[in-house]
């Protein structure tokens, strides 16, 4: 065979070397067609040992893909019973105690667990992916008790709030506030407390959470805070799907991770937009990841500092954009006489927008000229 390809391929009609064309030689197309065939045959039987060898091994592959994934269920829970109320008082700083409207007496179980319907309540709510035992709880809680004789509650939705379901986490924030707005409603219905007496505070997506608790008290609590709100899905929905002014009689936002996994927009009776509400906050410089998770700290990081510090205040000024205020172009004398303070020393009076600059480290707030960026000479 290889002597005739060799054949046809010489009596193929080829150039002379004058140029001219080889005049006695004809193409031989049976030959040509047969060859044709041959290679297509050859590639026919390449393919087909290459099915018979790997296909086989792609079907096997793919079916124990199948089987994994079969197995594979979303671990996030939408049960409202799964949602634990934890409470700290001076009483008992260490040991908690858990309350639930699922007990047979909820009163009588209320009446053993040190909570005084006399002093204020402070709940804390955490966010996505968290737990009612997390850090900045725990700091809260601490912080608290050594400033007031206070109910400190945590509300532990972490079956609620797992990981990787985000879009899931964020439709049970929704049932986290309906179902602690309903014990609040116990709290003073039945346990003699004021709506005046709360103030809600949620962390990231804890704090549409806090926002859902006002919505469903029909925005009688006194005060919610929202530290560093959830962005993603929030962005254009209704005021009653998220933490707004409406859900309380004062509501303070504090923005540090902003346009991403924050929330800017202006949805509070007052905000507050540290290092102009943006990452990477200071610290955060060349540490940020993805979720930007350093500056998403920050908001509960300094709110935690305010809380009994009154040697070192966090300054804010008003200002019409962040742009104004980082030229130095908002000291003037009716915004310095207007001066707001950031974190638990907020007054339930302020209204508006306000920025300030704080530091890298602890202690995070500057000096007043230099959180509201005026130094007049």
């Amino acid at each position: 065979m290889k002597i005739s390809c060799c054949k046809v391929w010489l009596n193929t009609n080829f150039p002379s070397k004058d140029g001219g064309s080889n005049q006695n030689a004809k193409p031989n197309k049976k030959l040509f067609n047969n060859l044709l065939m041959m290679i297509l045959f050859v590639a026919f039987m390449i393919t087909t040992e290459y099915q018979l060898a790997v296909v086989p091994k792609i079907g096997k592959f793919v079916l124990v893909l199948q089987a994994v994934l079969s197995e594979f269920q979303p671990t996030i829970s939408k049960n409202v019973s799964d949602i634990k109320l934890i409470l700290w008082t001076r009483k008992s700083p260490l040991k908690y105690h858990t309350l639930t409207l699922g007990d047979p007496i909820p009163i009588q179980s209320l009446s053993i667990s040190n909570y005084n319907r006399s002093n204020p309540t402070k709940v804390l709510i955490h966010g996505f992916s968290d737990k009612g035992l997390t850090s900045w709880v725990k700091t809260f809680k601490k912080k608290y008790l050594e400033r007031y004789d206070a109910n400190v509650i945590s509300v532990d939705w972490e079956p609620l709030a797992r990981s990787p379901w985000y879009t899931s986490a964020a439709k049970n924030s929704r049932l986290v506030g309906k179902y602690t707005a309903e014990y609040i409603k116990f709290l003073v219905e039945e346990g003699g407390s004021t709506y005046d007496s709360f103030h809600v505070l949620g962390a990231s997506l804890g704090a549409h959470a806090a926002g859902f608790v006002g919505h469903y008290s029909e925005g009688k609590i006194g005060r919610i805070t929202g530290l560093d709100p959830s962005g993603p899905l929030f962005h254009s929905v209704p005021p009653s799907d998220r933490l707004d002014r409406s859900a309380a009689k004062f509501v303070d936002i504090i923005h540090t991770a902003g346009k991403w996994v924050g929330n800017s927009e202006k949805n509070g009776h007052v905000d507050f937009y540290p290092n102009l509400g943006l990452a990477p906050q200071p610290g955060c410089e060349g540490h940020e990841s993805l979720d930007l998770s350093c500056s998403h700290r920050k908001a509960w990081q300094m709110f935690a500092e305010s809380i009994g510090n009154t040697a070192k205040l966090f300054f804010a000024v008003s200002c019409q954009s962040a742009e104004e205020f980082a030229e130095g172009h908002c000291c003037d004398s009716r915004a310095l006489l207007n001066l707001a303070i950031m974190g638990e020393p907020a007054h339930n009076g302020t209204r508006g927008e306000f920025y300030l600059y704080t530091n890298t480290d602890n202690p995070l707030a500057k000096n007043k000229n230099d959180s509201i960026n005026c130094h007049l000479t």
